[in-house]
């Protein structure tokens, strides 16, 4: 379908969606951007969660929504206690909203040349992240859009962010401690607990309030200093006049993981990597005295970026 049959295909819905409206008085004309906010509180029944994905505060969510329903005089929503839930009116005005949305996406991908467009997608990823949670999405992706192009850079956090920020990564796959900027949006946020690990048969697993002076001076395989949870050990760690000593330091888990089911020793790793093994009784998670660690798994793009359709199949998906 060429440019000029969906932008006339386009006005002849918008021009049915706005007879929908009173004859009382036209009011100001509604923008595109009220559409996509009403899409997205229809599909998450929350305006907070909207608010969080759309990078909007709820008050402004909120407004847009008044907007759109004093200028077609309805009400769009049903709002009782927290609940909320679209009404008769809300839900045509779905179908008129995502009819619209949905010839804009096509015309933006028509205004690419589709033929020819090569849906690239560039992501960058932490090393435990990338095994042991985006591989999973990566599968679906590939199922639900096999002509997509992904480019991955595995990387630590601090590079990862300077690469986004020069627009050479669409979208960034942290784990670390909560990182804010205005220009960024954050699409995802969730605590994960890092935790000491060991062989199921060490010692240490049979055991509760474990001094961490003798966690850190067993043989210990770790992450690279310098980034992330390694760092914020170190740091815990030089507060109270400690060091960590290891034998090996390596950015991917896999092999600490290996390292401590066949010699022993201790790890310091992301829970989610290591509860397989844990479930299956090959590891255990050491009972250190007075210490608990969490790190936020966070997904963000530039404010600035356009969102391709590549970036929203994969943030989607990413929830």
């Amino acid at each position: 379908m060429n440019i000029s049959c969906i932008l006339w295909q386009g006005f002849r819905k918008y021009s049915v969606f706005r007879r929908i409206k009173s004859k009382k008085g036209r009011g100001k004309s509604m923008e595109i951007r009220q559409l996509v906010t009403f899409e997205r509180v229809a599909e998450c029944l929350s305006f907070s969660r909207a608010a969080e994905q759309l990078g909007y505060s709820q008050s402004t969510v909120t407004i847009q929504i008044k907007q759109l329903e004093e200028e077609y005089h309805t009400q769009l929503f049903d709002r009782i206690g927290r609940h909320v839930r679209l009404t008769s009116e809300g839900e045509r005005f779905l179908a008129f909203a995502n009819d619209i949305l949905n010839r804009i996406y096509e015309m933006r991908s028509d205004m690419g040349n589709e033929n020819f467009k090569k849906h690239q997608l560039r992501l960058g990823v932490i090393d435990s992240l990338m095994e042991y949670h985006l591989s999973d999405v990566l599968l679906r992706l590939y199922e639900q859009h096999p002509n997509y192009q992904i480019t991955i850079k595995s990387a630590p956090p601090s590079e990862l962010v300077q690469e986004m920020t020069h627009n050479e990564l669409d979208i960034i796959y942290l784990l670390d401690q909560p990182i804010y900027d205005k220009n960024w949006i954050k699409a995802l946020e969730a605590k994960e607990s890092i935790v000491f690990v060991t062989s199921a048969a060490s010692p240490l697993a049979r055991r509760e309030n474990v001094s961490m002076e003798e966690v850190i001076h067993q043989p210990f395989f770790s992450t690279e200093a310098g980034e992330n949870y390694r760092k914020a050990l170190d740091q815990y760690l030089a507060a109270r006049g400690m060091a960590l000593s290891c034998f090996l330091e390596i950015q991917d888990p896999a092999i600490i993981i290996r390292m401590l089911k066949e010699h022993g020793g201790v790890s310091f790793l992301p829970y989610f990597c290591v509860v397989d093994q844990v479930t299956a009784g090959q590891l255990a998670i050491v009972q250190v005295e007075d210490f608990h660690m969490h790190m936020q798994r966070q997904c963000i793009y530039h404010r600035d970026k356009w969102v391709t359709e590549e970036m929203r199949a994969f943030l989607k998906l990413i929830h």
